[in-house]
Order: structure tokens, then C-alpha cells, then sequence
């Protein structure tokens, strides 16, 4: 404990002085200046290294900032050691220990706060003047554009004090002693509507109406010539009431001033400037108020969700709207339950004040809680009253302060949803749409055309739709006319200095996320303390949700106890329930929770929990596969080290429904394996090649291409030749879909090579097939021909079932468009009856697509039908959007041929929405082109000569042969 005689004194509301002995100490020079007043800014908090460097330099920072940042601090320990200053060493920065009592900018936070629970007007004002003596200049003076911000801040703080300070003296009565003081801060701040509104009142109660009729004018002029707008509408009330004579004056001018001319209350905070959407949360809310008034009870209505997501915006917001309907008065208090390092308020206290606002001559106000309760409820029964409790703790601190009268209305904003608050509706807040979010950032940005500059997108992006985020980069915006945003967004890109990024003068996402986390560490529960470790570990893995069995991976428990644990981190909504098991960590809390990780978690215990995740993904991802594609050859790639964690999957139904809801989860995994350090190479190809079937089944064509690059990087990278070859398959194919055939080609040229000189048969076969289906799709008939053959050969050779049906699948539609029809039919009739020996119902379907066109082209329509509705039922039954866009095209022609054109059409134009849901160029093409023949047969030849345009287009940017078809429909058409 320091002696009362060294303890040094702290002073930023001026110049920046540190006192010890009755002596200023030096605190070196201007740099070393700044990074120890933005300590003493956050006394007692920790402040990032990357903070600290750019309250030195600003924009100018140095390459060399952290280091120079290091040396200053050493510099400042050298220099206020001795008199007791202490700067501890806190990863990711530094601290410095300041009692309160030593800091003027605290003392002042202090008094302020204490004039809010004055018994009297006059008792408020005396400790606001107090609190503005510790004022000796401008804050933070000479310390130079870095700080602006934060002087910037200061500076709102003290004139909010001073407005509040004359509030309570005209409220007293000492109207005529405001005067000199008013006429002084309205030349100061000219556009300030707040001062004008209070000089105007004090003038009207000397009766001095001219006067405050001339000050209106003035401020009407200025503000319509220098800002192009009228002034607010209390300022217009308060002059046309002058004007008429009248003695009435606006309620929402002064809170101090309101009490005094109204008897009422009206403590809500100033309605939020910005606010953007939220209809159907406002919706809601005043639906919820609405019925709980109709049915005779109070409407309670709490707000829950993430710290930061802006559910006090949203209830004082909503308040401002409501508060006609309560004319008896609105209350608010801030119950403290997320202000870190502050108490959260006792339901007792709250009870006092509102009770010495509401019944100022009511005598004793109660020292017992429930005669408290008591008591506020026979003072709230008659009146219609709005309350705002903000920041719950949680049921226990708001339950004695609800009212019992319908006439009354409460708005409850927690991090916890506080499922205990008898009679309560419930209300998750979650983040902003995209155009919300992009609204809300160019209203607190005020940065023109925002709408259209890509990097706006990108910024909302990585600030996750989160308005605190959202806040702190409009703001950085706002402040910093220079910082473009372009250079905002690549700051925020870098995941390692995101959250750096995103703070700003007092507020910072860091901040927002350290309150939910520290209350569960400090928690006498060990469950709680679990659950905090537990978000530390979960940060491990990148997936955009995860499963409580995944979880329990992660954390090595039981289902039962994880669940138990992300149920704990819901409760303080540090992680969201998306569905039953299903949970979703918000990127920036994410981002916190990875760098608590790397402080805690040594490198090898993160890969080590990765690894435990990635062997339940591959293992359940194999058997999953083999459920919806029996037989297919990448069965006998699995490696035996990551089979043994599978999840049981009961059939192909269940196996699909798993596969869909871990799809993102999935490639995420991919990613995750190919860049971490720590986890087994093979990991990404094991995991690519298993989640093949499923792609292909769903269309995934672009995901395949991206997870089958990563894979093939990772297949190179560890020198393994046939993990390589095999992947170089699964890109082909994918590539081939997506109309790089040249590229497919290149690809899979290498995979045969390396196939045949490891004497992998398989592969060898499977990649002369894809090499096929990439040479017929360029018109190169013959070479396909030659592929198709040789791949079926090997299959029958070594006896793959699938690759016989596979290959025969592909000769048959070969031998049709070359007029072999009979080879054809030969083909599609033994390539079904394997699919149907192998159980595959994705094969058959594919297969049935085939024989039915043949039919068609040989005359026999009704056979075509049934083999192409049989197809279409499979497809739809499987959640195949690219088969059953396939197979509608086709259905489309048959019924064209037999006459039914208006049906075709019908047909074509599913099959279009279709492909252009999946993103599926080459399928679109097929379809506009078939579509345009049906409206040509139509006689819609303006509509057809569009969708051919549009096939030809397509087919041309893939370079396709089937470009020259198309032409021809468009030249010889008679239009």
C-alpha cells in the first residue's frame, strides 16, 4: 500500500500534469506524453500496444511503433517509478494503477454521476459545479491531433455537465443567475441548440421574452446558412410558445426543468441520432405494449442479445416513440449489469430514487426491499408511466422494480435473456441486415455514396454486422477526414489487428466482449468459470457453427457436460443457439477469445484440439459418403488413421441431412487443415475427398473446385503423389461442370500420369473418364469415344461395378449423338441394372435422364416420360437441384415433341430458376437453349431470340462447340 504522501496525482482536464510531493514531475517528451495520458484515459485497464502507438503517431505510425512504443514505456517507468506511478506489463500492452481519488478525469466521472441522485436541484448543481472545478483548460491540451478524439469526448462530458449543472440551477429557481454564464456558452457555441433552448428559458422567467425571441432568430440564421437545416423541433416549441405568450415549456428541454414546470418526470436519455431499421423489432415491441394494455396487465418486454448489439439504441429509441402514450412521465436508469468495473445496482437503491422522483412529499422513502416494492407499486397504480431499465444483471435486480398497473409499460434491455421475469416478453436482438448495416455506417460515417464504394461492403463485413463495430469505424470515419475507406477496411482484414482497430475514444468491441467474459470468471460457480475456458478453447476452430458433438471434441468432454457449458456462454450471449445443438460464435468474439487463447494455450494443445474435431468430421464425412454413392471408388482412400471417430448415421436420408447442416462447417475444416501448423498434412485431402459425393450430388461445383485446390496444395506440399492424383480427379470433375475445360484437361493429364506410375487401376480409369466427359463437352467426339472406352475396359478389368456403370453412362449419351442407338440403349439398360445392384438411386437417376432422351429421339415419347418423371421424383427426393433442373429440360423437350408446348415451357422455366440458384452456367445454357425452341414453337420469337442470345453467350464464354448449334438457331430462325 502506497503512503498517502507519495501517492501522485493525475491530471488530464487540462494539460497533462502528474503531481507528487507538491511537485510536477517531467513525463518526457511529446510521444511519451501521449501514450501515457491514453494510459490514464483507460486508468487501470489494460491498453494495446497498437492503441498506444496510434495515440503517439496518428496516422504517421512508424514501422517501428511497437518497439518504440516498448522503449517510451521504459522511459516512463525511469522517469515516474520513484514517485510511485506503477505500469504494469499485460499482454497485449500495458496498465497503469491509479486509484480514483488521483484522477481528475475520475474525481469528475464521479461527481457527475452523484448529482444524478441529489435530493434536491440545488444539492445537484453544487456537486456538478464541483465536479467542473477539476477543469483548468481544454483537455488533454498540447497533446496534439492523436487525441483529438479524446479531447473531443472530454470535452462533450464537461458540456453535458454544464447543461445539466443550469438545468438544476433554473429548476432552483436561480434562472437569473444562468443568464451571464448562458450568454457566454451561446457565443461559444453558436449552433449549439441545447445552450440557445436553456438561455431562451431562463430570459422567458425573467420575462424577458423579446430577448429569447431574438436568440431563436439568431440561431435559426446561423443554422440554416452553415448547416442547411431548421433548428430541432423542442427549440421551435419552445419559440412558438414564446411567441403566443404561453408559460408551458417543451418537456423534453432540461431534465431538471422538466420536473420543475411539469411535476413529471422525463429521464430518458436523448434519442439515438442514427438509428437505422429494426422494423420488426419496433414492430414487435409496440404490438407486445399494445396487448399487455388490452388485457389488463403491465407490458414488460425484455430485450436480450450480445453486448454491443445495440438493444439500449433500440429500447430508448422505441421510448422516444412511446412516450406520448405515458403522460404521467418516463423513467430510465442504467442498472450497471455490463459497465465493467462498476456494481451493478441493487433493486433497493433504484426503488429509492424512482420513488424520491415520483413522490417527492411522500415522507420517509423505505429502507426494507419489499416495502420499497411496495411502495412503488401504489405510487405507479394510477399513472401511466414508461420505464426503462437498461444493463439488467439479470431477474433477480429487475423483478421489484416492474409496476403491477395495466397503465404502465417497462422495457428491460440484458445480455441474458431473462427467462425467470414473471409476465415478461422476450425479445432476441441479433445483428443488422446488410442494408442496415450499410445505412448505419454512412450515418455515423456521414461519408457520401457510401452505398457504392466496394469497401464499404467489405467493412460491415468484417465488423460482422455488429452496431458497436459499425459505431467505431463511422465514428474513426468521421473523425478522420484522411482515413478513406479503403484503408479502414484493409486494417480491418487483418484478423491480428481487427480488434485494435475497432476501438475508439472510450468504447471498443474488446471492451464489449471482456464485461460477459470477466463475470463468468469471477463467478463463484465453477460451471460458469468452466464456460469461460471453454469459449477460449472453442476459438480454436474457424467453423461458422459448430455442433454440440463437435464441441465436445474440442473440449474433451461428455455431450451432456459441453452442452451444459454452451448453454452457460448463451446465458451471457457470448455464443447464439441457431437450432437444438447447433451454436454460433460471433466472428469478433471470436477473434477475443483466439487472443486469450494464444496467451493460455500453447500451440500444440490448439492443433491438438483441431485434430480431435477434423477426425470426427472425416471419419462421420466418409461413412456419409459411402450411404449416398455406394461403391464408389474413394472408399478405398480412406486412411485408417481417421475412420474411428464417426458419428452413427443411421441411412442415406440422415447421412444427407448431416452432411447439409455441416456443408460450411465442412469447408471451413478444409481450410483450417491446409494453413494450421501442428495438424496432419492429410487431414485436408482425407476431408475433400470424402465430402466429393455430397457436392457433387447437391451441384456444389464451385466449392468442390476450391476444397479440391486446397487439398491438391496440401497433397504437393507433403509430397504425397497419390493423394495428389486423386484430388487432380476430383478438381477435374469439377472444373469440367464449371466450363473450364482447358484447365480440366491440363489437370487431369498430370492425375493420369501420376495414376499410372503408382498402377493405381481405379484412378487411372476414373481420370480417363472425367478426361472424356471434358473432351466431349469441347466437341472432341472421337477423343471422348476413346476415353470412355479405355475407362470401361479397366473397370471391367479389375471388376468396379461403379466404374463399369459409370463408364457405361458416359459411352451411351456418345453413342446417341453420334446415331448409334441401338450401343446406346445396350449401354443405359446394363449401366441401371448396376446402379440398381449397388443400391445407387443418384446413379439411376442420372442414368434414367439418359435413357429417356433416347427414347425421345427414337420415337418412343411415353417411355421418355416415365423414365425422366421416375428421374425427376429422385432428384426432388434428394435435394438435387442440378439433376432435377437436368432432368426438367429434358422433360420440357419430350413434351414439346408430343405437342404440349405450354407445359414444356412451364418446364424450362423451373429448370432456369434452378440453374441460376446453383449458379450453374453450362446447365443454363442447355436450358435457355431448349427454352428458346419452345418459344419459338410458341410464336414468342422476340422472347426466343432473348434466351437463345443469352445460350450463346454463356456457351461462347465456356467455349463450348455447342456455341455453333445456337448460332444457327439464331441465323436460320425466321423472325
Amino acid at each position: 500500500m502506497r503512503s498517502e504522501r507519495a501517492r501522485p496525482r493525475f491530471r488530464l482536464l487540462g494539460a497533462l500534469q502528474v503531481l507528487a510531493d507538491g511537485r510536477e514531475l517531467h513525463v518526457g517528451g511529446l510521444y511519451s506524453q501521449r501514450i501515457f495520458a491514453m494510459l490514464l484515459l483507460n486508468a487501470n485497464q489494460v491498453v494495446t500496444v497498437a492503441r498506444l502507438g496510434e495515440a503517439a503517431w496518428g496516422a504517421d505510425l512508424p514501422e517501428t511503433a511497437h518497439r518504440q512504443v516498448r522503449n517510451r514505456i521504459s522511459g516512463l517507468r525511469r522517469l515516474l517509478t520513484g514517485a510511485g506511478v506503477v505500469i504494469e506489463t499485460n499482454r497485449p500492452g500495458y496498465r497503469v494503477l491509479v486509484d480514483p481519488e488521483d484522477l481528475d478525469v475520475l474525481v469528475f466521472d464521479r461527481l457527475v454521476e452523484q448529482a444524478r441522485t441529489a435530493k434536491t436541484p440545488r444539492q445537484g448543481a453544487r456537486m456538478l459545479r464541483d465536479a467542473l472545478a477539476c477543469w483548468r483548460g481544454p483537455a488533454l491540451e498540447g497533446l496534439g491531433e492523436p487525441l483529438r478524439s479524446e479531447s473531443t469526448v472530454l470535452e462533450e462530458k464537461r458540456l453535458a455537465a454544464v447543461a445539466r449543472c443550469i438545468d438544476l440551477e433554473i429548476a432552483a429557481g436561480d434562472h437569473a443567475t444562468t443568464l451571464p454564464e448562458l450568454r457566454r456558452l451561446n457565443a461559444e457555441h453558436p449552433l449549439h441548440e441545447g445552450f440557445a433552448a436553456r438561455l431562451m428559458v431562463a430570459l422567458r422567467r425573467e420575462g424577458r421574452q423579446n430577448e429569447a425571441l431574438a436568440i431563436y432568430r439568431r440561431l435559426r440564421r446561423r443554422l440554416v446558412a452553415e448547416l442547411g437545416v431548421e433548428p430541432g423541433i423542442e427549440v421551435r416549441q419552445l419559440n412558438e410558445a414564446t411567441i403566443k405568450g404561453e408559460a408551458a415549456e417543451p418537456a423534453t428541454i432540461g431534465a431538471a426543468a422538466q420536473v420543475a414546470s411539469d411535476g413529471l418526470p422525463h429521464e430518458l436519455l436523448g434519442d439515438v441520432a442514427a438509428f437505422t431499421g429494426r422494423d420488426n423489432e419496433l414492430a414487435r415491441l409496440r404490438q407486445v405494449l399494445a396487448e399487455a394494455g388490452e388485457s389488463g396487465v403491465p407490458g414488460i418486454l425484455a430485450v436480450h442479445g450480445a453486448g454491443g448489439i445495440g438493444k439500449s439504441a433500440l429500447t430508448i429509441h422505441a421510448a422516444h416513440q412511446l412516450a406520448h402514450g405515458y403522460p404521467d412521465g418516463q423513467l430510465y436508469v442504467d442498472l450497471q449489469g455490463a459497465t465493467d468495473g462498476l456494481r451493478p445496482l441493487t433493486p433497493l437503491n433504484v426503488l429509492r430514487r424512482f420513488l424520491r422522483v415520483l413522490d417527492p412529499r411522500g415522507g420517509d422513502i423505505p429502507f426494507d426491499l419489499s416495502e420499497g416494492a411496495g411502495r412503488f407499486r401504489s405510487v405507479t397504480a394510477t399513472r401511466r408511466i414508461l420505464i426503462v431499465l437498461d444493463n439488467a444483471r439479470d431477474a433477480a435486480q429487475v423483478a421489484p422494480l416492474l409496476p403491477s398497473s395495466a397503465t404502465c409499460a417497462v422495457l428491460v434491455t440484458s445480455r441474458r435473456m431473462l427467462a425467470s421475469l414473471s409476465g415478461a416478453h422476450h425479445l432476441h436482438l441479433g445483428v443488422l441486415s446488410d442494408a442496415d448495416a450499410l445505412e448505419y455506417l454512412a450515418r455515423i460515417s456521414g461519408v457520401e455514396q457510401i452505398a457504392n464504394d466496394p469497401a464499404a461492403t467489405e467493412i460491415i463485413h468484417w465488423c460482422g454486422n455488429l452496431p458497436l463495430a459499425l459505431r467505431i469505424a463511422g465514428a474513426k470515419l468521421a473523425a478522420r477526414p484522411g482515413l478513406r475507406l479503403r484503408d479502414l477496411a484493409d486494417r480491418l482484414a487483418d484478423a491480428r489487428r481487427r480488434l485494435d482497430t475497432l476501438e475508439f475514444t472510450d468504447i471498443s468491441v474488446r471492451s464489449s466482449v471482456e464485461v460477459s467474459l470477466h463475470e463468468l470468471r469471477r463467478s463463484s460457480e465453477r460451471s460458469n468459470r468452466a464456460a469461460a475456458d471453454a469459449l477460449v478453447m472453442l476459438s480454436v476452430l474457424d467453423a461458422p457453427s459448430i455442433e454440440v458433438r463437435a464441441a465436445a471434441r474440442v473440449l474433451e468432454a461428455s455431450e451432456s457436460a459441453t452442452e451444459h457449458t454452451l448453454e452457460k456462454l448463451v446465458d451471457v450471449s457470448l455464443l447464439e443457439n441457431v437450432s437444438v445443438g447447433r451454436y454460433r460464435l460471433h466472428d469478433l468474439v471470436r477473434l477475443y477469445a483466439r487472443e486469450r487463447a494464444l496467451e493460455v494455450m500453447p500451440a500444440e494443445h490448439q492443433a491438438a484440439a483441431l485434430n480431435r474435431v477434423l477426425a470426427m468430421y472425416i471419419a462421420t464425412a466418409w461413412n456419409a459418403s459411402t450411404l449416398i454413392r455406394p461403391g464408389d471408388f474413394r472408399a478405398g482412400r480412406r486412411d485408417p488413421r481417421w475412420v474411428g471417430d464417426s458419428l452413427t448415421i443411421a441411412d442415406s436420408a440422415a447421412a444427407l441431412d448431416w452432411l447439409e447442416a455441416e456443408h460450411v462447417n465442412l469447408l471451413s475444416a478444409i481450410r483450417q487443415a491446409a494453413s494450421t501448423p501442428g495438424v496432419a498434412a492429410e487431414a485436408a485431402t482425407q476431408l475433400s475427398q470424402a465430402v466429393y459425393a455430397f457436392l457433387r450430388l447437391r451441384g456444389h461445383w464451385s466449392d468442390m473446385a476450391e476444397s479440391s485446390r486446397i487439398a491438391l496444395t496440401a497433397a504437393r506440399s507433403a509430397g504425397n503423389r497419390a493423394a495428389e492424383a486423386a484430388v487432380r480427379n476430383d478438381l477435374g470433375a469439377a472444373l469440367c461442370k464449371l466450363g473450364h475445360f482447358a484447365e480440366a484437361i491440363d489437370c487431369l493429364s498430370t492425375g493420369l500420369i501420376i495414376h499410372r506410375e503408382l498402377g493405381d487401376r481405379d484412378g487411372e480409369a476414373q481420370c480417363l473418364s472425367n478426361i472424356g466427359v471434358a473432351h466431349k463437352m469441347n466437341g472432341r467426339l472421337d477423343s471422348a469415344l476413346a476415353c470412355y472406352q479405355e475407362s470401361l475396359a479397366i473397370h471391367e478389368t479389375i471388376g468396379n461395378r461403379r466404374g463399369q456403370a459409370m463408364s457405361l453412362g458416359n459411352l451411351g449419351p456418345l453413342h446417341r449423338i453420334q446415331g448409334r442407338y441401338t450401343e446406346a440403349l445396350a449401354c443405359h439398360q446394363r449401366g441401371l441394372e448396376l446402379f440398381r445392384l449397388l443400391g445407387d438411386r443418384y446413379g439411376q437417376a442420372v442414368g434414367l435422364v439418359e435413357l429417356g432422351m433416347l427414347y425421345g429421339q427414337t420415337g418412343r415419347p411415353a417411355e421418355a416420360l416415365t423414365c425422366l418423371n421416375d428421374s425427376l421424383a429422385t432428384y426432388r427426393e434428394m435435394g438435387d437441384r442440378h439433376g432435377e433442373a437436368e432432368a426438367l429440360c429434358q422433360l420440357g423437350v419430350i413434351q414439346r415433341d408430343i405437342d404440349l408446348p405450354e407445359q414444356a415451357l412451364i418446364a424450362h422455366q423451373v429448370a432456369i430458376t434452378l440453374s441460376r440458384k446453383s449458379d450453374l452456367r453450362l446447365a443454363l445454357a442447355h436450358n435457355l437453349r431448349e427454352m428458346g425452341r419452345t418459344l419459338h414453337a410458341l410464336g414468342r420469337r422476340e422472347e426466343a431470340r432473348a434466351a437463345w442470345s443469352e445460350s450463346l453467350t454463356i456457351f461462347t464464354e465456356l467455349h463450348t462447340s455447342d456455341a455453333v448449334i445456337v448460332a444457327a438457331l439464331l441465323e436460320k430462325a425466321p423472325w
